[in-house]
């Protein structure tokens, strides 16, 4: 009698699907991931300052990221303030037309630039050197735009809501208002912040999930917000701390002689997209990797 090939596994059920013999590994990038790891907001932030700090260049991504997010609603708002200035009404309509268009406009290029930061900060939380040309593939652009929308579209139709009281009474009582309007516009702020932090809060990965593994709009919306359920307040705490950072930045670039923000600025911004990256990472049960130095 023939023994059996040695090389052939023993025991294998003849019913069981074929299988490629390769266990799925958990992966960085996409497909499997681990079980969540605890993180913390002040980690996150310390982990983007040493990231940025081995690799200085990527301040220089976060200013042209920047500068390209924010050029069309810039120009809208110079056009705007230059025919506002004549005192002629219809001028003014026309800067405001304009400004509102410009914005629209500069939507996709705000989009673009987010899931770009996005994907050039997960590549610093993987330990790799990104290079510039990181920030403006086109991979997941759609998607951005997409999340990009739910966000402006739906914060305007929630400050409408909140703030549709204090504008009535504005214009039942102008050009002599009272201190109705008043309170009620506070009052629709005290409302609409927190929803604006939460919503924030539970969103903050998506940007991040659309350039890890390529997901839709509301596929990326909903993977971000799996990842931080549970987590409300260690993110609230994470954007509140970022908050804090960019007043320091913006001060310290003012202290050296103006034109410091031109560095200090874009360096707290990309210092905030590597911290969500590590957030990202650490939820999705990977462990961060500094760059080399």
């Amino acid at each position: 009698m023939t023994d059996p090939n040695p090389l052939e596994p023993r025991d294998v059920d003849p019913y069981r699907a074929p299988q490629s013999g390769f266990a799925p590994e958990t992966s960085s990038s996409g497909g499997n991931f681990g079980a969540p790891l605890d993180w913390e907001p002040v980690e996150a932030l310390r982990f983007g300052f040493e990231s940025v700090k081995r690799y200085p260049i990527s301040i220089l991504a976060a200013f042209v990221a920047s500068l390209v997010a924010s050029i069309v609603g810039g120009i809208g708002s110079i056009v705007q303030n230059v025919l506002g200035l004549n005192g002629d009404e219809r001028l003014a309509v026309l800067g405001a037309v304009i400004y509102v268009v410009c914005l629209l406009l500069n939507i996709p290029l705000a989009a673009w630039m987010g899931v770009g930061q996005a994907r050039y900060a997960l590549a610093l939380a993987r330990g790799e050197r990104p290079e510039l040309a990181v920030i403006f593939r086109g991979e997941g652009l759609l998607a951005a735009i997409g999340v990009q929308c739910v966000y402006v579209f739906g914060a305007i139709a929630v400050g409408i809501v909140l703030f549709f009281p204090a504008i009535l009474l504005f214009k039942e009582q102008w050009p002599d208002p009272g201190v109705e309007p008043f309170v009620a516009a506070g009052a629709g702020l005290l409302v609409f912040l927190p929803i604006a932090l939460f919503f924030a809060a539970r969103m903050s990965l998506a940007n991040t999930a659309i350039a890890a593994r390529g997901t839709g709009t509301f596929e990326s919306m909903g993977e971000s917000w799996r990842l931080t359920a549970g987590q409300l307040w260690p993110f609230v705490l994470f954007f509140l701390l970022f908050f804090v950072l960019s007043i320091v930045a913006y001060i310290v670039g003012l202290l050296l002689c103006c034109v410091g923000i031109l560095v200090t600025v874009p360096a707290a911004m990309m210092i905030f997209y590597v911290g969500t990256a590590y957030a990202y990472q650490k939820r999705s049960g990977v462990e961060p990797v500094l760059p080399a130095a």
